[in-house]
């Protein structure tokens, strides 16, 4: 009798993750929209609200502010897949232990 899964059954917790992480992906890039457009609609009615000459935006200031969003982001996803991790490694223990006690039994 042969007992063995599938490998798609014994590397769900991949598919989680990948899954996870497109999810991760797609909330901050919505959240990204969504404060951009607020700041816009904040930005165009102070515009119409007192008009203020072309001030140009330093490009090594925009840069420095994508690369800080960047680093936010990557720190958010950073400390999800430590979570996603710690619940892997908690079911990974809890089948060990389920693993042995089925053994202990049978000795």
């Amino acid at each position: 009798i042969i007992t063995t899964k599938p490998s798609s059954l014994r590397i769900w917790w991949v598919a989680d993750l990948m899954r996870w992480m497109s999810r991760a992906k797609r909330r901050s890039a919505s959240k990204q929209h969504a404060d951009s457009d607020a700041s816009s609609s904040s930005t165009s009615s102070a515009a119409t609200a007192r008009p203020q000459p072309n001030v140009a935006v330093d490009p090594d200031e925009r840069e420095r502010k994508a690369a800080f969003e960047r680093l936010d982001n990557l720190g958010r996803c950073i400390a999800d897949v430590e979570s996603i991790g710690e619940k892997v490694f908690r079911a990974l223990v809890n089948t060990r232990v389920s693993l042995l006690n089925i053994l202990s039994t049978s000795f």
